[in-house]
């Protein structure tokens, strides 16, 4: 009888604890309340992050030791961007490839003073699939970007930058980058273009398919691009270099 009354005033504890913290979470917001929880100690220790990246240590530190080139064209992003060949796929030996795999607007950031300081005739930039990723609001990615675009418009005011938008992925895999998500990013990215009168290129359009994800036929993972992506987008921004 004494088993079971204390066992009868644990569940009763327990239902309570229970209750309790799922009316707290309730109060919080919910999942957005952890996810900007979770979004605000990687941002309190972003530059902590990318100093223990190795691959992004190593491209960095080769950045810093390469030779600058005249009348360079800078093709800046992620692993979208690290992934091709772009000086061998338009046959051009003026373009550099500054991609790094996992790059994010704030990781371009930190890494801004390497393109000034090449002085490039054109810079294409291609970035914010991976803040998506981690969750970042749509406010907070805008934010970092209009910093980059910022810099670049007062410190290399004679180059022609290019934003491009964020390439669709498919949503089952990856469901941090949403159709809509990317869309709302894509809408701060034209408006940027606008604010600071850069030309905005729509990458996205041209590689979607009809269920709303990266069309297959240009990947093979639903999120970076195989050699048909590459000259899908290579088509698009042709006449532009």
């Amino acid at each position: 009888m004494i088993k079971r009354r204390l066992f009868a005033i644990s569940l009763l504890f327990n239902f309570l604890f229970v209750s309790l913290a799922g009316y707290t979470f309730y109060k919080k917001g919910g999942l957005s309340y952890i996810t900007s929880k979770v979004y605000k100690v990687s941002s309190e220790n972003k530059i902590n992050q990318l100093s223990n990246y190795p691959y992004r240590l190593d491209r960095i530190s080769l950045f810093d030791n390469l030779s600058e080139k005249k009348n360079s064209i800078i093709f800046l992003g992620d692993s979208i961007t690290d992934g091709c060949e772009w000086s061998e796929l338009f046959n051009n030996s003026n373009i550099v490839n500054r991609g790094i795999n996992s790059d994010t607007t704030y990781g371009i950031l930190e890494r801004v003073h390497q393109i000034v300081k090449l002085n490039p005739e054109k810079v294409f930039l291609m970035i914010g699939t991976n803040d998506l990723r981690e969750g970042r609001t749509i406010a907070d990615i805008r934010n970092d970007y209009e910093k980059i675009v910022k810099e670049f418009s007062e410190k290399l005011p004679s180059a022609r930058i290019y934003v491009q938008s964020v390439i669709p992925s498919s949503q089952d895999k990856y469901p941090g980058r949403s159709q809509q998500r990317i869309h709302d990013l894509n809408k701060e990215i034209r408006e940027l273009a606008v604010k600071y009168h850069l030309t905005y290129i729509d990458l996205y359009t041209e590689m979607l398919s009809d269920d709303g994800k990266l069309d297959p036929n240009l990947t093979n993972d639903g999120l970076h691009l195989n050699g048909n992506g590459y000259i899908v987008w290579k088509n698009i921004i042709k006449d532009y270099l």
